[in-house]
């Protein structure tokens, strides 16, 4: 029953047996354990642990799994990397003591998570030296109009830090009611019809009186569905008034 309920954990596990100090017998490993390896795990039952993971002793993991056995502490590794002929990658690793100075080892292969990640924060960089570039105000909105993002430059306009603005709406922020009530009409229309819109406000900021044209867009997911709003605030106070004095 116990060999059962082992094979079927969705993550590789290693047991061994602590036989002397330094010495790690491997007693059992489940079918997931070679799947995320490439180790053939059946072969390696009663073979050392520093056989099978060659490069464990120095990373110093041998000592820590050793550790939790005579400590019965549990803990956990993340980004292990191993790379020989047989296995490579990074792996996250959890290890606990078993009674009968038994260790257990849970681990999953997160190298694509990590290459994932990896990309993720590249294109995180580019973005935001993307909307560094920009004179604009650029934000993200979900569909209670609370901010997702907000570029560094609104201190420039406004009495807040960007981070401030993160996970509130207008109205919790301060901003005067009635554009507070003009901007989530604004931000629910285009999370309604899923479509563009355009207007112009203007608030009393840090450079006096300032008029914005706004500009919103729906950002969809694979469903089509309207999760969050990106918004991009032009500062057109000048234009405005060359247009008026032209008139």
């Amino acid at each position: 029953r116990t060999r059962e309920i082992l094979s079927s954990i969705p993550a590789g596990l290693f047991i061994y047996q602590y036989v002397a100090p330094d010495q790690l017998i491997l007693e059992y490993a489940n079918p997931d354990a070679a799947a995320l390896t490439g180790l053939e795990a059946q072969s390696w039952i009663g073979r050392e642990f520093n056989e099978i993971w060659p490069n464990a002793r120095e990373q110093g993991i041998t000592g820590k799994y050793l550790d939790v056995i005579r400590s019965h502490a549990n803990t956990e590794l993340e980004d292990v990397t191993y790379s020989d002929e047989r296995v490579r990658g990074a792996f996250r690793i959890r290890a606990f003591s078993i009674p009968g100075d038994r260790l257990g080892i849970a681990f999953e292969n997160i190298t694509k998570v990590r290459a994932a990640e990896d990309a993720l924060r590249r294109s995180e960089q580019t973005y935001r030296a993307l909307v560094a570039g920009l004179p604009d105000i650029v934000m993200r909105f979900d569909r209670s109009g609370r901010h997702l993002f907000v570029s560094e430059n609104v201190k420039e306009f406004v009495e807040l830090e960007a981070s401030r603005f993160i996970g509130k709406t207008h109205r919790e922020l301060g901003f005067p009611d009635d554009r507070c009530a003009e901007w989530q009409r604004a931000i629910r229309r285009v999370c309604d019809e899923g479509a563009p819109f355009e207007m112009e406000f203007s608030i009393a900021g840090k450079r006096g009186p300032t008029i914005f044209n706004w500009r919103l867009v729906p950002e969809k997911d694979g469903t089509g569905v309207v999760n969050s709003v990106l918004s991009i605030a032009r500062d057109v106070t000048h234009h405005r008034l060359t247009e008026n004095r032209f008139r």
